[in-house]
């Protein structure tokens, strides 16, 4: 598969489409279907083998994400160890958002994978993707906006980065 990296809108997004999927397709100018295939077909020989169903609309595993980025043919290099961090020192979404400013040669695509752990509420995990100073989003529905220019929902800002991920060729 030939694809060329780089930070684009997702012609016809379909609301509902997960975060995963969405993120991928925003990098790889392959539709959120074809991720979601990508990531069915990887699963079975990831570090955490399974049977995954290729429905863009539902939530994917980490393990199985990384995986189906390999099979790409991409490589992913995790960046900053913002897991070792505790979570309340971790940067909220909108925060980082809003004080991400990359140099202007910085053209990096980077995979932001953010977790929402809040009491009362289910844990849960986000992806979106960024190059630059700019976002593809499930918030922005698929379309690329400057960073911020993002609306960023109270929901979405209870996540706190995690983890980085720098994709390469």
């Amino acid at each position: 598969m030939n694809i060329t990296l780089g930070l684009r809108e997702i012609p016809n997004y379909i609301e509902g489409t997960a975060c995963v999927p969405t993120a991928i397709a925003a990098i790889t100018g392959l539709t959120p279907q074809q991720i979601a295939q990508a990531i069915a077909d990887a699963a079975p020989g990831s570090s955490k083998p399974a049977i995954v169903t290729a429905d863009p609309t539902k939530p994917f595993d980490i393990n199985h994400w990384v995986a189906a980025i390999d099979l790409l043919g991409l490589k992913w290099h995790e960046g900053v160890g913002w897991h070792s961090i505790h979570e309340d020192q971790r940067a909220p979404m909108r925060h980082f958002l809003q004080n991400h400013i990359a140099a202007d040669d910085d053209r990096r695509i980077l995979l932001m994978f953010a977790e929402r752990r809040v009491a009362g509420k289910d844990p849960m995990t986000h992806v979106f993707a960024i190059q630059g100073n700019e976002i593809v989003d499930t918030s922005t529905f698929g379309r690329k906006l400057a960073l911020k220019d993002a609306a960023i929902t109270d929901d979405f800002n209870e996540f706190r980065i995690k983890r980085i991920f720098e994709i390469t060729q």
